[in-house]
């Protein structure tokens, strides 16, 4: 008969450390995942012209103005459609609800039917582009 091998069972306070900097690490994933859909959200309140000027400036004054360079960044690249968006912002921005609807969930909160989603942002429209407008109706039968 072979020979057990005996393991020492980790102690409570070696657990509650891992647990500890596990935690810690996604909580700064959030914050970064956070602030990308806030960087995405200010982009909003900005116009095209205001925004180019934003992106001509150099850095110092971007702080300034309470920008980053990575602020303005992602704000540029969640202007493009959908499927042409990062998947790292797309990430960030999908996690971030998850983030919100498992909070509200542990709390007990009730959760509003609608949500304000900021992706995707409307491609802009070409010369030669037509609007096809389609109704639909659904029969239950």
């Amino acid at each position: 008969m072979g020979k057990a091998k005996l393991q020492k069972a980790p102690s409570s306070d070696a657990v509650e450390a891992l647990k500890n900097e596990v935690q810690l690490i996604f909580a700064k994933q959030a914050k970064k995942d956070a602030e990308v859909v806030d960087a995405i959200g200010r982009f909003a309140d900005v116009s095209k012209e205001k925004f180019e000027e934003l992106e001509a400036m150099p850095d110092w004054m971007l702080k300034e103005k309470g920008w980053t360079r990575r602020e303005l960044i992602i704000a540029k690249k969640s202007r493009l459609p959908r499927s042409k968006v990062p998947f790292a912002i797309q990430a960030a921005h999908e996690a971030t609800l998850a983030r919100i609807r498992r909070t509200e969930d542990a709390q007990g909160a009730g959760r509003i039917g609608v949500a304000i989603i900021n992706l995707p942002q409307r491609a802009e429209r070409q010369d030669n582009s037509r609007v096809v407008v389609i109704e639909a109706t659904e029969v239950k039968g």
